[in-house]
């Protein structure tokens, strides 16, 4: 049943040369001098084809919900995450809330910005439900600055002053050479000898979240589990309430 499914689903979709230009584009100025479209092209088509294919899916669940009236989910992945929060990673919502959703996010990636605005808004409609952790995965591969900025976030995360940094990050992805970064950490009040003191345990930091995603197989961003349980990007429109109100129905049996 899985099987076909997705099978249903995914035929649909396609990657089109001019959506891999435009990737490239996005892309092109943080990798290296002698990096090439060509060196870097099956990467893009796969992280394309993972965020149009995992909203296509939720999407036709959904639908086939609606028409049958069923309780069909989509195929369970075998990801599962047995602690959201090892290592006093930043949170957004009440400590107490029945639902956690952890974020594997990279600062450069730019489908991550756009679900940060999605998840910190969920957070402000949904308090008392919702518990966001946030985690680091830089894909160096494709973002070069990326891990540096990681490390500065999560030095700053101890100073109390994550959530502030990261949004100022994200909304100035195009500079965020480890100057450009530095600068920016600045202005938005971090101590920086305080972070240079600490930038060793936010360095362990990132390696240790990076490890936890390899193991769980992640290999591109933004990821996402609710509840500990693998749902990859986030879905469209009011999908995210939908697996959000799913979830408080499960804890709460």
């Amino acid at each position: 049943m899985d099987a076909l499914v997705r099978q249903e689903v995914y035929r649909g979709i396609q990657i089109t040369p001019a959506e891999i230009d435009q990737r490239w584009n996005e892309v092109k100025h943080r990798l290296g001098p002698n990096t090439t479209k060509k060196m870097v092209e099956s990467k893009i088509r796969t992280e394309l084809g993972r965020h149009k294919s995992e909203p296509a899916l939720k999407t036709y669940v959904e639908k086939l919900r609606e028409k049958y009236g069923t309780e069909f989910q989509a195929p369970v992945s075998e990801k599962i995450l047995t602690d959201p929060n090892p290592n006093n990673s930043p949170e957004l919502g009440s400590t107490d809330a029945p639902v956690t959703i952890v974020a594997f996010s990279d600062l450069e990636c730019s489908y991550c910005a756009r679900a940060h605005g999605t998840i910190e808004a969920l957070v402000k409609r949904r308090p008392n439900d919702v518990r966001i952790v946030y985690r680091h995965f830089p894909l160096a591969h494709l973002h070069k600055h990326a891990r540096y900025a990681a490390e500065v976030a999560a030095s700053a995360h101890l100073q109390g002053k994550f959530w502030e940094l990261v949004d100022v990050l994200f909304k100035n992805q195009k500079e965020l050479t480890p100057k450009d970064v530095r600068r920016l950490v600045q202005e938005a009040g971090v101590d920086m000898a305080q972070l240079d003191a600490q930038l060793e345990a936010g360095k362990r930091t990132v390696e240790a979240d990076i490890e936890a995603g390899k193991a769980l197989g992640i290999t591109s961003t933004p990821t996402f589990f609710i509840n500990g349980h693998y749902i990859g990007s986030l879905p469209v429109g009011d999908g995210l309430d939908k697996l959000v109100d799913r979830a408080l129905k499960t804890a709460n049996h």
